[in-house]
Protein backbone atom coordinates (compact mmCIF):
# COMPACT_ATOMS: atom_id res chain seq x y z
CA UNK A 1 0.00 0.00 0.00
CA UNK A 2 1.31 3.69 -0.99
CA UNK A 3 0.79 6.06 1.46
CA UNK A 4 1.33 9.93 1.26
CA UNK A 5 2.11 11.71 4.47
CA UNK A 6 1.57 15.50 5.06
CA UNK A 7 3.32 17.36 7.85
CA UNK A 8 5.43 14.98 7.96
CA UNK A 9 8.58 16.98 9.10
CA UNK A 10 6.74 17.93 12.19
CA UNK A 11 6.64 16.37 16.24
CA UNK A 12 3.53 13.61 15.38
CA UNK A 13 4.57 13.38 11.83
CA UNK A 14 7.96 12.16 12.45
CA UNK A 15 6.74 9.73 14.82
CA UNK A 16 4.24 8.61 12.57
CA UNK A 17 6.12 7.80 9.77
CA UNK A 18 8.81 6.19 11.52
CA UNK A 19 6.34 3.32 12.93
CA UNK A 20 4.47 3.53 9.31
CA UNK A 21 7.86 2.63 7.52
CA UNK A 22 8.70 -0.57 10.04
CA UNK A 23 5.93 -2.33 7.83
CA UNK A 24 6.91 -3.74 5.31
CA UNK A 25 3.81 -3.49 3.23
CA UNK A 26 3.09 -0.27 3.26
CA UNK A 27 5.28 2.15 0.69
CA UNK A 28 5.60 5.32 2.72
CA UNK A 29 5.98 9.06 0.79
CA UNK A 30 6.34 12.32 2.54
CA UNK A 31 5.16 15.62 1.05
CA UNK A 32 7.89 18.39 2.02
CA UNK A 33 8.30 21.61 1.06
CA UNK A 34 11.96 22.76 -0.42
CA UNK A 35 12.19 25.23 2.63
CA UNK A 36 12.39 22.25 4.90
CA UNK A 37 15.14 21.61 7.60
CA UNK A 38 18.01 19.10 6.21
CA UNK A 39 17.80 17.54 9.98
CA UNK A 40 13.94 16.76 9.41
CA UNK A 41 14.50 15.57 5.69
CA UNK A 42 17.26 13.46 6.76
CA UNK A 43 15.51 12.03 9.77
CA UNK A 44 12.36 10.82 6.83
CA UNK A 45 14.92 9.07 4.61
CA UNK A 46 16.96 7.17 7.35
CA UNK A 47 13.79 5.98 8.32
CA UNK A 48 12.90 5.05 5.02
CA UNK A 49 10.23 6.94 3.30
CA UNK A 50 10.58 9.00 0.12
CA UNK A 51 10.67 12.72 -0.32
CA UNK A 52 8.07 14.64 -2.98
CA UNK A 53 8.40 18.02 -2.87
CA UNK A 54 5.45 20.83 -3.05
CA UNK A 55 2.97 22.48 -0.90
CA UNK A 56 -0.19 22.15 0.50
CA UNK A 57 -1.26 25.22 -1.15
CA UNK A 58 -0.10 24.15 -4.55
CA UNK A 59 -2.81 22.37 -6.17
CA UNK A 60 -0.78 20.95 -8.84
CA UNK A 61 1.93 19.59 -6.69
CA UNK A 62 -0.70 17.86 -4.20
CA UNK A 63 -1.52 15.72 -7.85
CA UNK A 64 2.29 15.12 -8.52
CA UNK A 65 2.41 13.70 -5.08
CA UNK A 66 -1.12 11.67 -4.92
CA UNK A 67 -0.21 9.57 -7.94
CA UNK A 68 -1.08 5.86 -7.50
CA UNK A 69 -1.42 6.87 -3.20
CA UNK A 70 -3.96 4.52 -1.89
CA UNK A 71 -3.97 6.32 1.64
CA UNK A 72 -3.33 10.11 2.95
CA UNK A 73 -2.30 10.53 6.74
CA UNK A 74 -3.09 14.45 7.14
CA UNK A 75 -1.28 16.05 9.65
CA UNK A 76 -0.65 19.72 8.20
CA UNK A 77 -2.40 22.15 10.76
CA UNK A 78 -1.98 23.36 13.82
CA UNK A 79 -0.68 26.77 14.40
CA UNK A 80 -0.30 29.43 17.71
CA UNK A 81 -3.17 28.02 20.42
CA UNK A 82 -3.00 31.30 22.09
CA UNK A 83 -3.66 33.32 18.95
CA UNK A 84 -7.04 35.19 19.36
CA UNK A 85 -7.08 38.34 17.21
CA UNK A 86 -7.67 38.89 13.55
CA UNK A 87 -4.00 37.97 12.17
CA UNK A 88 -4.30 34.71 14.41
CA UNK A 89 -7.59 34.14 12.35
CA UNK A 90 -5.99 34.72 8.71
CA UNK A 91 -2.87 32.35 9.99
CA UNK A 92 -4.63 29.39 11.52
CA UNK A 93 -7.74 29.77 8.61
CA UNK A 94 -4.75 29.10 5.70
CA UNK A 95 -2.75 26.67 7.83
CA UNK A 96 -5.78 24.30 8.68
CA UNK A 97 -9.03 25.40 6.57
CA UNK A 98 -7.47 26.23 3.58
CA UNK A 99 -4.88 23.75 3.59
CA UNK A 100 -6.65 20.81 4.54
CA UNK A 101 -9.13 21.48 1.50
CA UNK A 102 -7.07 21.26 -0.98
CA UNK A 103 -5.28 18.40 0.22
CA UNK A 104 -8.66 16.94 0.63
CA UNK A 105 -9.64 17.22 -2.94
CA UNK A 106 -6.39 16.20 -4.37
CA UNK A 107 -6.90 13.20 -2.98
CA UNK A 108 -10.44 12.64 -4.48
CA UNK A 109 -8.81 13.33 -7.73
CA UNK A 110 -6.29 11.37 -7.21
CA UNK A 111 -9.41 8.06 -6.43
CA UNK A 112 -7.23 7.47 -2.73
CA UNK A 113 -9.19 4.84 -0.72
CA UNK A 114 -8.45 6.42 2.78
CA UNK A 115 -7.78 9.54 4.34
CA UNK A 116 -6.95 9.86 8.24
CA UNK A 117 -7.25 13.62 9.33
CA UNK A 118 -5.65 15.02 12.44
CA UNK A 119 -7.78 17.50 13.71
CA UNK A 120 -7.54 17.72 17.59
CA UNK A 121 -9.43 17.76 20.92
CA UNK A 122 -9.62 21.86 20.54
CA UNK A 123 -11.95 21.46 17.90
CA UNK A 124 -14.50 20.57 21.12
CA UNK A 125 -13.46 24.03 22.57
CA UNK A 126 -12.64 24.27 26.20
CA UNK A 127 -15.26 22.41 28.01
CA UNK A 128 -14.81 21.72 31.59
CA UNK A 129 -16.00 19.67 34.65
CA UNK A 130 -17.71 17.40 32.41
CA UNK A 131 -16.91 14.20 30.43
CA UNK A 132 -16.71 14.60 26.69
CA UNK A 133 -17.24 11.65 23.96
CA UNK A 134 -17.05 12.15 19.96
CA UNK A 135 -20.96 12.60 20.39
CA UNK A 136 -20.41 16.07 22.61
CA UNK A 137 -21.20 19.43 21.47
CA UNK A 138 -18.65 21.18 20.38
CA UNK A 139 -18.49 24.59 21.62
CA UNK A 140 -15.14 26.41 20.22
CA UNK A 141 -14.41 30.33 20.60
CA UNK A 142 -10.92 30.89 19.94
CA UNK A 143 -9.12 30.73 16.30
CA UNK A 144 -7.48 27.12 16.94
CA UNK A 145 -10.64 25.95 18.07
CA UNK A 146 -13.19 26.92 15.62
CA UNK A 147 -10.97 26.28 12.84
CA UNK A 148 -10.18 23.04 13.64
CA UNK A 149 -13.89 21.97 13.93
CA UNK A 150 -13.93 23.62 10.47
CA UNK A 151 -11.59 21.00 9.05
CA UNK A 152 -13.95 18.31 10.40
CA UNK A 153 -16.81 20.18 8.87
CA UNK A 154 -14.82 19.72 5.44
CA UNK A 155 -14.23 16.01 6.09
CA UNK A 156 -18.17 15.98 6.29
CA UNK A 157 -18.62 17.33 2.71
CA UNK A 158 -16.60 14.60 1.05
CA UNK A 159 -17.50 11.25 3.62
CA UNK A 160 -19.49 9.71 0.87
CA UNK A 161 -16.56 10.25 -2.06
CA UNK A 162 -13.48 8.67 0.82
CA UNK A 163 -13.15 6.80 3.59
CA UNK A 164 -12.27 8.85 6.12
CA UNK A 165 -11.38 8.87 9.69
CA UNK A 166 -10.95 11.71 12.14
CA UNK A 167 -8.38 11.87 15.18
CA UNK A 168 -8.54 14.06 18.05
CA UNK A 169 -5.36 13.64 20.26
CA UNK A 170 -5.28 16.01 23.69
CA UNK A 171 -2.17 17.39 24.28
CA UNK A 172 0.31 15.20 22.95
CA UNK A 173 3.87 15.35 24.34
CA UNK A 174 7.56 13.30 23.59
CA UNK A 175 10.77 13.08 21.56
CA UNK A 176 10.98 15.92 19.25
CA UNK A 177 8.03 18.02 20.78
CA UNK A 178 9.47 21.68 21.62
CA UNK A 179 6.32 22.35 23.10
CA UNK A 180 4.43 22.33 26.49
CA UNK A 181 6.61 19.68 28.28
CA UNK A 182 10.01 21.22 27.18
CA UNK A 183 8.56 24.44 28.57
CA UNK A 184 7.60 23.07 32.04
CA UNK A 185 10.88 21.42 32.24
CA UNK A 186 12.83 24.82 31.68
CA UNK A 187 10.47 26.18 34.18
CA UNK A 188 10.81 23.72 37.00
CA UNK A 189 14.74 23.93 36.01
CA UNK A 190 14.73 27.30 38.18
CA UNK A 191 13.52 25.18 41.11
CA UNK A 192 10.27 27.17 41.79
CA UNK A 193 7.21 26.81 40.42
CA UNK A 194 3.51 28.13 40.59
CA UNK A 195 0.78 25.85 40.18
CA UNK A 196 -2.56 27.64 39.15
CA UNK A 197 -5.71 26.76 41.84
CA UNK A 198 -4.77 23.56 43.87
CA UNK A 199 -3.64 21.43 40.78
CA UNK A 200 -5.89 18.35 41.53
CA UNK A 201 -7.69 19.01 37.59
CA UNK A 202 -6.87 16.42 35.43
CA UNK A 203 -5.28 17.21 31.86
CA UNK A 204 -5.83 15.88 28.69
CA UNK A 205 -2.26 14.95 28.14
CA UNK A 206 -1.55 11.55 25.84
CA UNK A 207 2.07 10.24 24.96
CA UNK A 208 2.94 10.43 21.34
CA UNK A 209 3.43 6.90 20.83
CA UNK A 210 0.53 5.70 22.50
CA UNK A 211 -1.17 8.62 19.82
CA UNK A 212 0.50 6.17 16.93
CA UNK A 213 -0.52 2.88 18.56
CA UNK A 214 -4.29 4.65 18.02
CA UNK A 215 -4.00 6.11 15.06
CA UNK A 216 -3.05 2.93 13.20
CA UNK A 217 -5.45 0.98 14.59
CA UNK A 218 -8.13 3.14 13.29
CA UNK A 219 -6.62 3.42 9.84
CA UNK A 220 -6.42 -0.22 9.79
CA UNK A 221 -10.00 -0.85 11.54
CA UNK A 222 -12.68 1.96 10.89
CA UNK A 223 -14.90 1.69 8.25
CA UNK A 224 -17.24 3.71 7.96
CA UNK A 225 -16.67 7.36 6.81
CA UNK A 226 -15.55 10.22 9.20
CA UNK A 227 -15.84 8.03 12.21
CA UNK A 228 -14.30 10.18 14.83
CA UNK A 229 -11.97 9.16 17.13
CA UNK A 230 -10.63 10.60 20.69
CA UNK A 231 -7.14 9.88 21.48
CA UNK A 232 -6.22 11.11 25.21
CA UNK A 233 -4.34 8.79 28.23
CA UNK A 234 -6.32 6.18 29.72
CA UNK A 235 -5.93 7.89 32.70
CA UNK A 236 -5.78 11.50 32.47
CA UNK A 237 -2.84 12.76 34.73
CA UNK A 238 -3.91 15.79 37.18
CA UNK A 239 -1.81 19.13 37.10
CA UNK A 240 0.17 18.23 40.33
CA UNK A 241 1.09 14.55 38.83
CA UNK A 242 2.16 15.82 35.92
CA UNK A 243 4.50 18.02 37.41
CA UNK A 244 6.07 15.79 40.04
CA UNK A 245 6.38 13.34 36.94
CA UNK A 246 8.46 15.68 35.56
CA UNK A 247 10.17 16.72 38.61
CA UNK A 248 11.22 13.17 39.17
CA UNK A 249 12.42 12.83 35.50
CA UNK A 250 14.59 15.68 35.58
CA UNK A 251 15.72 14.64 39.19
CA UNK A 252 15.98 17.79 40.90
CA UNK A 253 14.09 19.47 43.86
CA UNK A 254 11.18 22.38 43.14
CA UNK A 255 9.68 24.52 45.95
CA UNK A 256 6.14 24.50 44.19
CA UNK A 257 3.78 27.60 45.75
CA UNK A 258 -0.02 27.11 44.69
CA UNK A 259 -1.84 30.66 43.22
CA UNK A 260 -5.01 31.00 43.42
CA UNK A 261 -7.52 29.79 40.58
CA UNK A 262 -9.70 32.92 40.81
CA UNK A 263 -6.75 35.49 40.83
CA UNK A 264 -5.45 33.23 38.29
CA UNK A 265 -8.35 33.61 35.78
CA UNK A 266 -8.53 37.14 36.56
CA UNK A 267 -4.82 37.48 35.08
CA UNK A 268 -5.60 35.72 32.05
CA UNK A 269 -8.55 37.85 31.39
CA UNK A 270 -5.93 41.31 32.23
CA UNK A 271 -3.19 40.06 29.65
CA UNK A 272 -6.33 39.30 27.27
CA UNK A 273 -7.01 42.89 27.27
CA UNK A 274 -3.88 44.00 26.85
CA UNK A 275 -3.13 41.61 24.35
CA UNK A 276 -6.23 43.44 22.12
CA UNK A 277 -4.92 46.72 23.28
CA UNK A 278 -1.74 46.35 21.95
CA UNK A 279 -2.25 44.02 19.51
CA UNK A 280 -0.67 40.94 20.45
CA UNK A 281 -1.42 37.20 21.43
CA UNK A 282 -0.58 36.94 25.31
CA UNK A 283 0.59 33.29 26.15
CA UNK A 284 -2.18 33.41 28.71
CA UNK A 285 -5.91 34.51 28.09
CA UNK A 286 -9.06 33.95 30.02
CA UNK A 287 -9.77 30.85 27.80
CA UNK A 288 -6.43 28.91 28.36
CA UNK A 289 -6.57 30.07 32.03
CA UNK A 290 -9.58 28.57 32.95
CA UNK A 291 -8.00 24.81 30.85
CA UNK A 292 -5.41 24.84 32.72
CA UNK A 293 -7.00 25.51 36.26
CA UNK A 294 -10.58 22.83 35.47
CA UNK A 295 -11.05 18.99 35.06
CA UNK A 296 -10.66 18.15 30.93
CA UNK A 297 -12.76 15.26 30.76
CA UNK A 298 -12.30 12.69 27.96
CA UNK A 299 -14.10 9.41 27.40
CA UNK A 300 -12.00 6.77 24.91
CA UNK A 301 -14.11 4.14 25.22
CA UNK A 302 -14.89 4.29 21.35
CA UNK A 303 -11.53 4.05 20.29
CA UNK A 304 -10.56 1.24 23.18
CA UNK A 305 -13.55 -1.03 21.45
CA UNK A 306 -11.44 -1.36 18.49
CA UNK A 307 -8.08 -2.54 20.53
CA UNK A 308 -6.78 0.84 21.93
CA UNK A 309 -4.69 0.49 24.77
CA UNK A 310 -2.33 2.87 26.67
CA UNK A 311 1.21 1.38 26.38
CA UNK A 312 3.17 3.94 28.27
CA UNK A 313 2.60 5.13 32.17
CA UNK A 314 2.79 8.39 33.10
CA UNK A 315 6.05 8.19 34.67
CA UNK A 316 8.05 5.44 31.85
CA UNK A 317 6.91 8.52 28.34
CA UNK A 318 8.00 10.98 30.79
CA UNK A 319 11.74 9.52 31.26
CA UNK A 320 11.68 8.70 27.29
CA UNK A 321 10.70 12.53 26.79
CA UNK A 322 13.35 14.16 29.42
CA UNK A 323 15.94 11.75 28.25
CA UNK A 324 15.44 13.06 24.59
CA UNK A 325 15.69 16.48 25.78
CA UNK A 326 18.83 16.16 27.24
CA UNK A 327 20.60 13.96 24.82
CA UNK A 328 19.93 17.06 22.46
CA UNK A 329 21.12 19.62 24.54
CA UNK A 330 17.41 21.09 25.27
CA UNK A 331 17.59 20.76 28.89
Amino acid sequence: MKILVTGATGFIGKHLVKSLTKNKKYDIKCLVRKISDDKDIRFLKECGADMIYGDVYNKKSLLNAMKNVNAVFHLVGGGKVEATFKKGFNELKKLNVDATKNVIEAAIKSKVKKFVHFSSISAMGIIVEKKLDENSTCHPKTPHEVYKLETEKIMNKYKNKILITILRPGIVYGPYAKTEILTLCNMLETHFFIIPGNGKNVMPMVYVDDVIGGTLLAFEKNKKSCETFILVSDNEPTFNELINSIVKSLRIKVFILHFPKKLFILAGHIFEKLGGFFNFAPVINSIRARSMTSNRIYDVSKIKKIGYKQKYSLDDSMERTIKWYKENDYL
